[in-house]
């Protein structure tokens, strides 16, 4: 009962950060080619017209993704997480001749209430693919928003003011990144997931 009435202020809450999260089921993959990583970014940026939805962060990993998001109303989240979702799984099932779930169960989320954590948390989905060894650099990874933080990239699918103005801008920025702690960024991690609502 209580993490169904925080999952509730959750969905609810409005003009605050949300950290939104899944990843598939049994940990299996989500993502098996570039193509499905690419259509998952469209299906994105087709669902957030009207949603009421802005992405602030965003990292697709092989079997997860992250999202950091602001809503306008209550339960924006949940239908938009519902469309993208649901119509993933139809596409990657009907390619690979599949049937069942893709998703383990509904998506997690979170909120993320202090600045500093918005910051930290950005910092730590950009380097995903880092700390997977799937890259060596975040930058290097096409699947993340993390170039449009950099400036390298203008995909109009994340708004970058809000993160950016908490730490002076692009260059300022590339600096946060370059200035990766593990230990620091893990510590961080494990607060900011010490409680995810389910």
């Amino acid at each position: 009962m209580r993490n169904r009435a925080r999952r509730k202020a959750c969905l609810e809450a409005t003009g605050t950060d949300l950290h939104v999260y899944n990843r598939g089921v049994n940990r299996s993959t989500l993502f098996f080619r570039e193509d499905d990583y690419r259509s998952f970014l469209d299906l994105l940026s087709i669902t957030l017209e009207g949603s009421g939805i802005i992405i602030l962060v965003h990292t697709l990993m092989p079997n997860h993704f992250h999202l950091v998001v602001r809503q306008d109303h209550p339960y924006d989240i949940s239908s938009f997480m519902k469309r993208v979702c649901e119509r993933h799984a139809i596409k990657i099932n009907n390619a690979r001749s599949r049937t069942g779930h893709l998703f383990q169960g509904r998506f997690k989320i979170s909120r993320i209430i202090h600045p500093g954590s918005l910051l930290q948390l950005s910092h730590y989905i950009h380097f995903n693919a880092v700390v997977a060894r799937l890259a060596k650099n975040p930058l290097d990874w096409a699947f993340s928003s993390c170039q449009d933080y950099a400036g390298h990239s203008r995909s109009g699918l994340v708004t970058v003011q809000p993160i950016l103005s908490l730490v002076g801008g692009q260059e300022a920025y590339r600096q946060f990144l370059n200035d990766y702690n593990p230990e620091q960024s893990d510590s961080v991690w494990k607060y900011l997931l010490r409680s995810p609502v389910t």
